[in-house]
């Protein structure tokens, strides 16, 4: 535990530290241009929606705000809206906040990677017994309703394209750990969505 939390940490000062750095030679350009104007004009939010998640039941969400032309940092949300449609009495969610690194020419457009760290969370039956039917003909598992919360890292890569005007397309998708986890120690994330920038 006391591994996780020192990567964790020292990734947060890495990016505090990036950060900083670009700052200060944004102020520097600024100041030394004054014709310039600070992200040339480009606009620096993005939010996002995977429209096929909302018709399986899901929503998956996400914003992003752009540090420069070339990063950004964002959250993503997904959690299940209709138990129905997903499965029965169906309970999962993650929060993932996240940094990208644009390798396109335009600003924060084209393709990236990144990294992501958060909290997911899930109800599942967990086995812990089985039992034979009173006839002798089936054996079945005898369950119970187990809730986990889950501190997750992971790594993802994806592109995004502007469509007309202020609309983008984004496709992306990522793998992660969630540590001390009982079910399922792997999560994945991803998006087929369509935003605005503003």
């Amino acid at each position: 535990m006391k591994k996780i939390f020192t990567l964790t940490a020292l990734m947060g000062i890495m990016f505090l530290a990036k950060a900083q750095t670009e700052e200060v030679t944004t102020t520097t350009t600024v100041t030394t241009t004054t014709t310039t104007v600070q992200n040339n004009g480009e606009r620096r939010n993005d939010v996002m929606v995977n429209p096929i998640a909302l018709v399986l039941g899901l929503v998956n969400v996400s914003y992003e705000h752009h540090l420069n032309k070339d990063s950004g940092i964002g959250l993503t949300t997904f959690f299940i809206l209709d138990d129905y449609v997903v499965g029965e009495e169906a309970s999962y969610f993650h929060i993932l906040p996240h940094y990208r690194y644009y390798f396109g020419k335009k600003w924060a457009r084209g393709f990236f990677l990144e990294g992501f760290t958060g909290i997911t969370s899930r109800k599942y039956d967990d086995i812990i017994g089985w039992y034979t039917s009173p006839d002798g003909w089936g054996v079945y598992p005898r369950t119970e309703k187990k809730r986990e919360t889950n501190f997750t890292m992971g790594v993802g890569f994806g592109g995004k394209w502007d469509l007309k005007g202020n609309v983008l397309l984004e496709a992306s998708v990522g793998i992660g750990r969630a540590f001390g986890s009982d079910y399922e120690p792997t999560i994945a994330k991803g998006m087929l969505g369509i935003g605005y920038r503003f």
